[in-house]
């Protein structure tokens, strides 16, 4: 386990980063996380210490792909502060941004609080405490000048490398919506760039909710009612220049978009 102290070095590092909107080359190594563990426990105290309530919660490397480039087994997940989040249609400064990384995600909102227990919770179980599925566009933009190098313990602790999240609307009628099926798409500036569904999530959006869901409640963490959880890609990453115009397409779900103005 990390030393306390260098569990705080960490975190002033995120934050500076975060302050002066620059990309760092790699933690220090005296505060640099070795294991998934040691990320989180610096993902948990920058939370504390950031003085900005969490929103919700985004879960990546939900693609066996993106695993495999990070070196690791399972997603990581990490926390969306509420600074940052932002409604539909969505339009960015692109300078608070040090990479502009968009990905068209299904997130959740959660209908009842998940409390830590003994058995472990199964996709029906969170898909009856999930008000509605709501588009959403995840803005990847790390604190690391290049998190697959740095590693996935370094990418956890940089909150999972989440920018910001854009939601677009709910739809509470959506129970007999075969989610693992259903088609994104994602155009920039009216061009089909990507396509995918539900199904490139760990199989189903509600598989990668039960992960988190357990997971997190492992740590011993009571996740609320009314936080979004946001599921990992269907769509890829792609890179957003300036004065472009991404929308994510969700069908009968509706659409979210977002623009950084130069």
């Amino acid at each position: 386990m990390m030393s306390q102290d260098a569990i705080r070095a960490a975190v002033a590092a995120f934050i500076e980063a975060r302050r002066s909107r620059t990309a760092l080359a790699g933690l220090p190594e005296a505060c640099r996380p070795a294991t998934l563990d040691d990320g989180y426990a610096i993902q948990e105290a920058f939370v504390a210490g950031c003085g900005q309530p969490v929103a919700g919660w985004k879960v990546g490397c939900t693609a066996l792909e993106t695993q495999r480039l990070f070196g690791i087994a399972e997603p990581f997940y990490g926390p969306i502060l509420a600074p940052l989040v932002f409604a539909s249609p969505a339009e960015l400064p692109a300078a608070d941004f040090a990479m502009r990384g968009i990905e068209c995600e299904f997130a959740f909102q959660l209908a009842a609080d998940f409390e830590p227990r003994e058995e472990p919770y199964q996709p029906d179980d969170v898909a009856e405490r999930v008000s509605a599925p709501i588009p959403a566009i995840e803005v990847v933009s790390p604190r690391l000048d290049h998190p697959i190098r740095h590693g996935a313990p370094s990418a956890v602790a940089d909150c999972g490398v989440n920018g910001a999240l854009v939601l677009g609307a709910p739809t509470f009628e959506w129970q007999t919506l075969d989610l693992a099926a259903h088609e994104v798409r994602l155009e920039i500036d009216g061009e089909l760039r990507a396509t995918g569904t539900g199904a490139l999530v760990l199989g189903h959006p509600l598989n990668v909710l039960a992960w988190f869901v357990n997971r997190c409640t492992g740590r011993g963490r009571t996740l609320s009612a009314g936080q979004i959880v946001s599921t990992g890609t269907t769509t890829g990453l792609v890179l957003l220049e300036p004065g472009q115009r991404a929308v994510g397409n969700f069908g009968v779900l509706g659409q979210v978009s977002v623009r950084f103005s130069p």
